[in-house]
């Protein structure tokens, strides 16, 4: 089978370029092979417009805004009437300006943008979950009995703004949907050595102590949640409806997080020729002759670490990369 039915979703602008090149290059494919474009499925989540070539995924529905125009006044009815916010926002931050053209390389910006959203259930519940599970329900049609669950694959930032700020609310509130919270899924990271060569030069600093914040995050969320350190001291994580979920599964079962340069100190010298590295890997991985040998792989390795978690060690081994090379 060349193609292995699976939901794209991009967060941010890096992770919503990589989305829609991966779609562009699923779309040629499928005109050469004949192959159904409905059985991959993309989503793309973000504060600011629609990145360049995205046009025919917003067309279809598949581009959700989380930009707030007024921002600073859904904030203070949230810490007024919401009890989810009051427990991790910082209540002496009230000035957050709108956020309307990315969430200003802040991830509580991000966090706040995608619980809040358009209309009074929030981006999340009222948008996402719903294009998530018909976006299941049609890649479901494509999917032979014995593969299971179609598979997932997330892309996005951990330095930025909104892709820090929701990634692992995505992961989460897939992990916890009733109908498919049982699917894989794939994490892929780009770190801030390769943000920082398209981003300014003041912000910097910024992008790298965001990556330090989230990686920290991430990485408590991989542990088993049995020998998770401080676990009762921790809130609960997000809310659904108006329960709260405290995170109770690791929200990815693979993470491939992508710097820029490899063991040997190599590296592209362009930004784009990393955005195209994320998308031929997403292809090759997706759409390809060795698409189910290299899910397959993967599948076992998943389970193969879940069986040796010890508690004498309980760091979390669902971290990986890629790479690409050059023939000369």
């Amino acid at each position: 089978m060349a193609v292995r039915p699976s939901v794209v979703i991009g967060l941010g602008t890096t992770g919503s370029s990589v989305t829609t090149a991966i779609y562009n290059r699923f779309k040629e494919f499928c005109e050469q092979t004949g192959e159904h474009l409905e059985s991959i499925q993309f989503i793309n989540i973000d504060t600011a417009e629609a990145v360049a070539g995205a046009d025919d995924l917003k067309m279809k529905g598949r581009y959700i805004s989380i930009a707030l125009p007024q921002a600073e006044a859904a904030l203070q009815a949230s810490l007024e009437f919401d009890r989810f916010m009051k427990q991790w926002w910082p209540k002496s931050y009230t000035q957050i300006g709108n956020l309307v053209d990315g969430a200003g390389t802040v991830p509580i910006h991000g966090r706040f943008a995608f619980w809040q959203g358009i209309g009074p259930g929030g981006a999340a519940e009222d948008q996402f979950l719903p294009l998530f599970n018909r976006s299941m329900v049609e890649v479901s049609k494509y999917a032979p009995d014995k593969v299971g669950q179609p598979d997932v694959y997330i892309f996005s930032t951990l330095c930025g703004g909104t892709g820090a700020g929701c990634f692992l609310d995505v992961a989460h509130m897939i992990k916890n949907d009733p109908d498919y919270g049982d699917c894989k899924i794939h994490g892929f990271i780009v770190m801030p050595d390769i943000v920082n060569m398209k981003a300014l030069p003041d912000v910097h600093a910024k992008t790298q102590s965001n990556a330090y914040g989230c990686l920290i995050e991430l990485n408590h969320w991989l542990i088993e949640p049995g020998l998770r350190p401080l676990k009762d001291e921790l809130t609960p994580f997000m809310k659904k409806g108006n329960e709260t979920i405290d995170g109770d599964s690791t929200p990815f079962h693979a993470v491939f997080m992508i710097s820029r340069f490899n063991s040997n100190m190599r590296a592209f010298s362009d930004w784009q020729d990393y955005m195209d590295m994320l998308a031929n890997a997403g292809a090759f991985m997706m759409f390809s002759p060795a698409a189910k040998d290299v899910a397959d792989g993967l599948n076992n390795y998943v389970t193969l670490i879940r069986s040796e978690t010890k508690s004498t060690n309980p760091q979390p081994r669902r971290f990986g990369s890629l790479g690409a090379y050059t023939l000369r």
